[in-house]
C-alpha cells in the first residue's frame, strides 16, 4: 500500500491542477458535484447517473492510479 499511496501522492497534485484548468480554460457548463466526482477518481469505478464527467482530456492519470493498483494487487 506504500507504493500506492506514495504514486497517488505523485499523480492526483498534477490531476487536480489539469482538472480545474480543464474547467476554466473551456468553461464547459459544471457544479461543484460534478467537479468533487471528477476529482474523487471514482468516476472510473462507480457511475453515478445525472453526474457529469468532465475529465476527457487527463482521464489517463486516473488510469494510472486503477491500472497500478491492479498490477500490484495481482502481483502480490
Amino acid at each position: 500500500m506504500d507504493y500506492m499511496k506514495s504514486r497517488l501522492m505523485r499523480l492526483y497534485p498534477a490531476f487536480i491542477i489539469s482538472l480545474m484548468l480543464y474547467v476554466i480554460l473551456l468553461k464547459e457548463p459544471y457544479n461543484i458535484l460534478d467537479f468533487l466526482y471528477e476529482a474523487s477518481l471514482i468516476r472510473d469505478v462507480v457511475h453515478i447517473d445525472g453526474m457529469n464527467t468532465l475529465n476527457r482530456v487527463i482521464w489517463f492519470v486516473s488510469v494510472l492510479y486503477w491500472g497500478g493498483l491492479l498490477v500490484m494487487s495481482l502481483l502480490k
